[in-house]
């Protein structure tokens, strides 16, 4: 029994021992080791970088980005009185639409488009003097899109930048001259085409039109893609006579200036477009004598024309014209704007033998002259009415 008494021991101390060596004593005692943080996403810090007015990213080249759980911003700077453009385009795939809102420097609204899956946008936005500085677009949805834009200068007229928005700053424009000779004159004719950009904020546009030195008629023929009004002021900028505006996308006007109005006049163009305006101004070529026909009598044009055209306007209100008997003996007159003129026909002794009006365009008088060899003459006279006539001889 001692002997088995002495093996039941020895079996306990080795059974201690054994989970002894498994359970180490604890050390309540010992530092505890923290987590190390989780790395950072940089998908996030790219979320965060654009996404507010502060943390928006400038614009350059082609943004491709996403718009989901926050809005989208960039920026991009545009000249004063400048046209910012901008291409907009949502990928099919996107859940949704996005809505596009532009403001300006001062987080101000200026304009906002939506954009719908698998469309592109252009979005424009024009700046009348004196604005204009960085914009900023907001991009507000859930979707896929890209962005790409450009900032430029307008060019209103020939100049670079915005034209002046009230008449005392009209951007000045200079004719470009045009000889031609006509029998032993010269006749010299002036033109320039002026195109701009008008639009959002910028909506008219004055230019200053230095004027040749001589009578004439200006024309104005303008074109845009939507409405488009035109008005013309003389140096003392009041509205011409008979100068009525009006809403066209293609339009054209004639005005007959005449001597005393020569120097500036003054051309607003109002629209919510792109325009371009024809201006040709031909000087006075009453019976193709590079000028005014005579205004007494004894001192008519003579003509070598069986066709002519004359203006009367502001003191020249007579002109007197020679008719050479071999051109023909039934005379025919005509308006060409709506005014009217008093013709009156003399014999080759100076005897008066016929008068006609003529008072709107499309309407003619027909005077005959006296069977004969010699010359006979015409006096054409007016009111205060610019005219633009025609007189033709038949045989």
């Amino acid at each position: 029994m001692r002997w088995l008494s002495i093996i039941l021991l020895c079996l306990s101390m080795f059974v201690a021992c054994a989970d002894g060596a498994r359970m180490p004593p604890s050390q309540p005692n010992s530092p505890t080791i923290a987590a190390a943080p989780a790395a950072a996403n940089p998908a996030d810090a790219s979320l965060a970088a654009n996404s507010s007015f502060d943390t928006a990213a400038p614009l350059v080249g082609q943004i491709n980005a996403s718009a989901s759980e926050s809005n989208r911003y960039y920026w991009l700077d545009v000249p004063i009185g400048g046209v910012v453009t901008s291409t907009i385009t949502v990928e099919p795939q996107s859940p949704k639409h996005l809505t596009v809102t532009l403001y300006d420097h001062d987080h101000n609204y200026l304009k906002a488009i939506k954009v719908y899956p698998g469309r592109s946008e252009i979005f424009v936005y024009t700046f009348g003097m004196p604005e204009g500085g960085q914009v900023v677009w907001e991009f507000q949805g859930n979707a896929l899109f890209s962005l790409s834009a450009s900032a430029a200068d307008q060019y209103d007229g020939t100049v670079t930048g915005d034209a002046g928005a009230e008449l005392a700053e009209a951007t000045t424009l200079t004719f470009a001259p045009n000889v031609r000779q006509i029998g032993m004159h010269e006749l010299t004719n002036y033109a320039i085409s002026i195109a701009g950009t008008l639009g959002d904020i910028d909506t008219t546009d004055y230019f200053r039109l230095d004027m040749p030195p001589t009578a004439g008629i200006l024309t104005l023929k303008a074109q845009s893609s939507h409405d488009l009004q035109i008005q013309l002021f003389d140096a003392a900028q009041k509205p011409l006579a008979m100068n009525a505006s009006a809403t066209n996308p293609i339009l054209t006007y004639s005005w007959i200036l005449h001597e005393t109005q020569a120097g500036p006049l003054f051309l607003r163009v109002d629209g919510t477009e792109g325009y371009v305006v024809f201006a040709d101004f031909e000087a006075q070529n009453d019976a193709e004598s590079a000028g005014d026909a005579g205004d007494e009598l004894d001192l008519a044009t003579s003509l070598d024309k069986r066709t002519m055209t004359g203006l009367l306007s502001g003191d020249d209100r007579n002109d007197y014209l020679r008719v050479p008997a071999s051109l023909g003996h039934t005379i025919s007159v005509g308006m060409l704007n709506d005014s009217f003129i008093d013709v009156k026909l003399y014999d080759q002794d100076r005897n008066p033998v016929g008068q006609v009006y003529a008072i709107a365009p499309g309407a003619h008088g027909v005077l005959h002259a006296p069977e004969g060899s010699g010359d006979y003459f015409i006096h054409v006279s007016n009111g205060s009415i610019p005219a633009n006539y025609r007189i033709d001889i038949h045989p």
